[in-house]
This record gives structure tokens, C-alpha cells and sequence, in this order.
């Protein structure tokens, strides 16, 4: 769980190491936990010089020292208190002549860390900070090699950690790795058992709850890097039944953790369906990171995702259904955008509007813009009507004039303008609506 872990460095005088210490290399036994510290950022003129490193447990009592030469990067295993309770490390390099672990801390540089948590693992002095003794010292500057904050919907802390079962929770894992190893693993996981894994930024994960039982739960976050370094935050949270069901959403036309060339068009079906019949869904939303793209009312709840709309690169898409009670539920898919070894032609119709009316037997010209990323000829621009070709224009700016809606019922009808070029061809399409 979270937890804030003061450093409760509050004395009345200033520390004294009277307590009898070996402070040669430390006789460590076999089954005793130790510690390891980094060495970084020593005080230009003090490398060479003794740095020494107390370890204290949580009632800060003194409960190792260890003696060392102040080298960059010089790695020194010191031991550690027994227990799971947390401890303190202390670097300290005197700027006195001739001071022994005897004395109380005096002038000197300090660099140290408090509610160290990581029995066997490894931290780094970043920062140091000069001092006339360790009470008047920042204390800090010491971190842990590799650490992980956990965010639930945002929120590290999570004042409010109530969920309704099949609520979404949305999962990301603010790492920092402080000497820069790269990660080799990061997993996020319910009550011990790995749900995803992530391999690159941005280090998030979206997550059912639909299947969790009502009652209390923890969700982790576990980071390793390639030293075998390893750091994890975790979070409780109660998971409530839901007053009203709310509707379900299942993705389908796209394939989470699939690749997709960045042009291709694909339809994305949200598979909604609610214990009250299609007739209770209100809306059904496509998000495509982060952004709202569609909005659908009317069954089939689906949404024609042309994918040059979005960078190559990850992307998250979003499927959120809502009943008329207001109860929603989401699905989420992450795929992955390529460039295509050729892009093929755009277009795009401008005239007539999409979801315009037009009289029938008016007169109506269709006008479009084009373009190709790659500057590759365009040949000709292909017209249909209700899914007929209706003609063909071969010259700049493709257009076609005078189409008669004469003859057509009333209704919607589908435009589309396809396109031709050395680069392939692509289509755009358009609703329009025939009135009398």
C-alpha cells in the first residue's frame, strides 16, 4: 500500500556515533540482507578522500557503519536491519581534520535517503549536500537505483478507491531509472496474478473490472531493469456491485496488440449489447487517443476508422457504450501504426456537405481536394452514387458537375470519390440525405 514514510530525524542534539563500530569491510553473514550504495556526483575535490555509510532501522538507531574510499561510482555493500520495517542510509564525507566515528557529525558533505523500504537493493547518492552537521543538511540526495509510483485514473494516492464492478480503471507506471539500465520487464498485476505486460512508453494499461468480485483487491506494479534491479507500488481498491447493469462492450475489426500500415481503413465494431435489449443504449463513443471521434446512436454501433488520420506510432482506441440510465461501460484496444512502403493518394470531398440534404432533382456538384505524401502523380478521381459509378474526371481539381438526383427516392444515399494515382488509390464517402 502506499504509505507516507516520514523521516523522523528529530533530535535535540546532533547525532553522535558513540556506538562501537567495525568500520572495515563489514563481516556480512550468509542469510543477513545488505544493502548496496553507488557512489555518484561526489564533490569534485573530496573523491579520494573516506566516505562513510551508516545504515539506521526505524527507530533511528545507528545499526551498521561502513568505511570506504569516496569513489565515483564505487558500489559498497552495507548491512542492513533485520525485519520489515524501513530503514535510513547516510553517506557522510568530513570536511574536519581528523574526525573518527566517534564524534558526533560535524562539517562535511551528507547525502542520504529515509523509509528505505528495499532490503537487498541498490541506491545512489545523486546529490550532496554541504553541511555544518546532519541536522542542518537537507537530508535527501541518496534514491533508489529504480523506482515505480503506481496511478490509478490519475491519482497516486487514490483518496477515493470505490469502483463499481466493471468499471475501467486506467493504469500507468511512472518509472524512474536512475542509472539509466534499461528495463527489461514491466508488469502490472490483481491480487499477485500478471494481467499485461508493457514495453514502451507510455508505460499504461486499461482494465476490466468486470470480472472481479465485490470486495477489497490490490493492484500492483513491477518494474526490473537489465542490472536486475527491481522497484513496486501498489494500491488497494474495493470493488462494489453495480446498482444497474451496465451495457457490454466488446471490440472486434481491430486486434489488440496488432500492427496496422497507417492508411488503411478499418471498421471498428463495439459488439454492445445490454441485459435490456439494443433499445436501451443511449450512445455508443469512439475515442482514439484520448480524442472523441464519433458519436453513434443507432445500431450497428460501429465507426470507420481511417487510419492516416492518426500518427504512425501507439494508439489507443476507446469504445464506451451508454444505457439510458446513464450506466457505461468501455473496452479498449492498443495497436500500432506503420508507415506503408508507398503512400497512396488522398482525397477528400468537400461539396457537398456530409450529412447535407439536397432536393430531389436538383442539380448538385461534386467537388474534392487531393493529395499524396509522397508527391506521386494522380491520375483521376472516380464518382458514386448509392454505390454506382456515375463518372470519372482526369484533371485537376476532380470534379464532377451536374449530377441529376431526378429518379431517386427519398432517403440517405452514400457519395464517394475514389482516387488514382502511381501510389495506389484510396476513397473518401460521404452521407447525404434526399428530400422532397
Amino acid at each position: 500500500m502506499k504509505r507516507l514514510i516520514p523521516f523522523l530525524f528529530i533530535l535535540g542534539v546532533v547525532f553522535s556515533c558513540s556506538e562501537e563500530f567495525d568500520i572495515s569491510t563489514p563481516n556480512i553473514q550468509e542469510e543477513q540482507k545488505t544493502a548496496s550504495i553507488i557512489l555518484n556526483n561526489i564533490p569534485s575535490d573530496f573523491k579520494g578522500d573516506s566516505v562513510y555509510i551508516f545504515t539506521l532501522d526505524n527507530e533511528n538507531e545507528f545499526y551498521s557503519a561502513t568505511q570506504a574510499t569516496a569513489t565515483e561510482d564505487a558500489v559498497i555493500k552495507t548491512a542492513v536491519p533485520a525485519g520489515n520495517s524501513s530503514f535510513s542510509i547516510i553517506a557522510y564525507i568530513p570536511t574536519v581534520k581528523d574526525w573518527t566515528i566517534e564524534d558526533a557529525f560535524a562539517a562535511g558533505w551528507y547525502s542520504s535517503i529515509s523509509g528505505a523500504t528495499n532490503k537487498t537493493g541498490r541506491y545512489i547518492t545523486n546529490e550532496w549536500d554541504q553541511a555544518s552537521n546532519y541536522n542542518n543538511s537537507n537530508q535527501g540526495g541518496a534514491t533508489d537505483v529504480l523506482t515505480v509510483d503506481l496511478y490509478v485514473d490519475g491519482d497516486a494516492t487514490l483518496s477515493n478507491n470505490e469502483f463499481e464492478q466493471g468499471y475501467i480503471l486506467e493504469l500507468e507506471a511512472d518509472i524512474t531509472n536512475n542509472l539509466l539500465s534499461p528495463l527489461s520487464s514491466i508488469s502490472f498485476a490483481v491480487d499477485g496474478t500478471v494481467i499485461e505486460e508493457v514495453v514502451e512508453e507510455p508505460y499504461e494499461i486499461y482494465f476490466n473490472t468486470v470480472d472481479l468480485e465485490p470486495g477489497l483487491h490490490v493492484i500492483s506494479v513491477t518494474v526490473a531493469n537489465a542490472d536486475s534491479d527491481e522497484a513496486t507500488d501498489e494500491m488497494e481498491i474495493v470493488i462494489t456491485v453495480a446498482q444497474n447493469e451496465a451495457p457490454t462492450v466488446n471490440i472486434s475489426g481491430i486486434i489488440n496488440g496488432a500492427t496496422y500500415e497507417r492508411q488503411s481503413v478499418r471498421t471498428i465494431a463495439s459488439g454492445v449489447s445490454d441485459e435490456n435489449g439494443l433499445d436501451d443504449i443511449d450512445r455508443v463513443e469512439f475515442i482514439i487517443n484520448g480524442t472523441l471521434v464519433a458519436t453513434v446512436t443507432e445500431a450497428p454501433f460501429s465507426y470507420i476508422w481511417d487510419t492516416y488520420e492518426n500518427a504512425v506510432g501507439a494508439v489507443t482506441i476507446e469504445v464506451t457504450a451508454y444505457d439510458k440510465a446513464g450506466a457505461k461501460r468501455s473496452d479498449f484496444v492498443n495497436v500500432t501504426l506503420i508507415a506503408p512502403e508507398n503512400y497512396a493518394p488522398r482525397v477528400n470531398i468537400t461539396s457537398p456537405s456530409n450529412g447535407g440534404n439536397i432536393t430531389i432533382g436538383n442539380l448538385i456538384t461534386i467537388s474534392t481536394t487531393t493529395s499524396d505524401d509522397e508527391g506521386d502523380a494522380i491520375s483521376s478521381v472516380e464518382f458514386f452514387f448509392d454505390n454506382l459509378s456515375i463518372g470519372e474526371d482526369f484533371e485537376a481539381p476532380f470534379t464532377l458537375e451536374d449530377f441529376n438526383t431526378a429518379g431517386y427516392a427519398a432517403g440517405e444515399y452514400k457519395i464517394i470519390a475514389k482516387v488514382y494515382g502511381t501510389g495506389g488509390s484510396s476513397y473518401n464517402e460521404i452521407t447525404v440525405t434526399l428530400s422532397e
